[in-house]
């Protein structure tokens, strides 16, 4: 049976729905973006039915290069939850005053390719 769930707008955003008006799902890689950005997005504590999971990565906006040591390995072990997934390469890039967490991932239905990335403001 395929992945399916249901369609978010944005970074936590509402729900997304149909020219029918019925409720937008989605399936494959669009899902699998969606489930790393939730890991990242959800701060450890939040989710009440997990209050390890998730990463906060909210959490470092602003913060010095230095504070970002470690974060690639740490997102690296937060996404083995998501079991479609393989192959999770995690890359913090540094261009002018952001810093980039590109990750990288293959999902296992389709052997598809997949990145995600997630600008980090810092000082």
């Amino acid at each position: 049976m395929p992945l399916i769930d249901l369609e978010l707008t944005g970074f936590g955003g509402d729900l997304s729905f149909t020219s029918d008006g019925d409720l937008a799902i989605l399936q494959a890689l669009p899902l699998i973006q969606q489930q790393i950005l939730l890991t990242l997005m959800t701060s450890p504590g939040n989710d009440i039915f997990n209050l390890e999971f998730g990463v906060g990565v909210g959490l470092y906006v602003g913060r010095v290069v230095s504070d970002f040591e470690g974060l690639d390995t740490y997102i690296q072990n937060e996404l083995k939850v998501i079991p479609e997934i393989t192959n999770v390469t995690v890359t913090l890039n540094q261009s002018s005053s952001t810093m980039y967490c590109v990750i990288g991932f293959t999902y296992i239905e389709n052997n598809q390719t997949g990145q995600v990335v997630i600008p980090l403001v810092t000082p």
